[in-house]
């Protein structure tokens, strides 16, 4: 007689972001209890897919990801992982593309599970030879002898540093990355294309099986009220407006800048952007070092018209450490 066979029904093996999130989230607060996989799906708009430029699909990728982290308070591996590990994959090029490998490495403190679903969205689109750049920073940056300097951010003129930067940029007009993240996503089963209004509708679907939204929220709350506080960039930014005579109403995001690229009279040197909300819009602040031996540390709030300084502060080694570091 045949031996009975049973139909076990298969499950597949969890994702690598699922295990590095079981092993990280000691589950101490709701934002660090991780909840498994909630919604295994991407909702895109029919517009984005159909427009002749392929960075709107790109826009609206990452705008699904940022949705679902910001406002729904998901955190990743709850969420589609293509949506994830896109998100970081795009965040590598951009930020690449803006200031080099450095500047990537400055905006990403290196941190293991962003750079991982960066490698991971490269190598699920195909996008090879951008992947193989990236693996090559990442060793540098794991070099016992030169990681450290890199990690800091210094070392631009770096041989190794110039010509993985130049490869990057040969790459990018060899092979532009957005095309090949539109055809990617139509690969994928999981993305489901909607009309206008209909978007709205899915994404509170999505958002209501995170059982842990009020909490969460809550948490995300009390953390940025100490954070606005306390962070030197939050501080700086908010003494800045008081001097101009503005309303700080917070700060939008903070990134690596050549100074000229805002203010044409500034010196040649490189610093930190401060995107400072304000009741008069967005205005920009630059935190830089001046001077020789002797440097002093300072903040500026650029005036939107004139892209000239309004007002300006000197800060601390410490405060200015802490902003170019965050």
């Amino acid at each position: 007689m045949e031996p009975e066979v049973q139909n076990a029904e298969f499950t597949p093996p969890p994702s690598w972001v699922d295990v590095f999130q079981r092993a990280h989230c000691d589950g101490a607060t709701a934002l660090t209890t991780f909840q498994g996989m909630l919604a295994d799906e991407i909702v895109l708009p029919q517009s984005a897919m159909d427009s002749k430029d392929p960075m709107a699909a790109v826009r609206a990728t990452l705008d699904y990801a940022h949705v679902l982290e910001d406002q729904a308070f998901f955190i990743p591996g709850e969420y589609a992982l293509e949506a994830l590990t896109g998100k970081w994959a795009i965040h590598y090029i951009e930020e690449t593309r803006a200031g080099g490998h450095l500047s990537y490495g400055l905006a990403t403190h290196w941190d293991d599970l962003k750079v991982r679903a960066a490698m991971a969205g490269l190598r699920s689109m195909g996008a090879d030879p951008y992947l193989a750049l990236l693996k090559e920073m990442k060793h540098l940056i794991d070099d016992p002898k030169r990681g450290k300097k890199f990690r800091a951010g210094y070392g631009a003129n770096d041989p190794l540093i110039r010509d993985l930067d130049k490869r990057f940029a040969d790459l990018e007009l060899e092979e532009p990355i957005a095309p090949r993240f539109k055809i990617w996503l139509k690969s994928l089963r999981k993305v489901k294309y909607v009309e206008g209004s209909d978007g709205s509708a899915h994404l509170n679907r999505i958002a209501s099986a995170n059982r842990l939204f009020q909490e969460r929220r809550a948490e995300a709350q009390r953390a940025r009220e100490a954070r606005e506080r306390s962070d030197p960039a939050f501080t700086t930014a908010r003494a800045l407006c008081e001097m101009a005579g503005v309303l700080f109403l917070g700060l939008v995001g903070a990134t690596p800048a050549t100074l000229r690229e805002h203010w044409p009279d500034a010196p040649n040197r490189e610093g930190v952007a401060l995107n400072v909300s304000t009741d008069h819009g967005t205005r920009t602040a630059l935190v830089f070092e001046q001077g020789g031996l002797m440097k002093k540390r300072v903040a500026v709030l650029l005036d939107p018209s004139e892209n000239e300084p309004l007002t300006q502060i000197a800060l601390t080694r410490e405060d200015y450490e802490a902003i170019f570091n965050s």
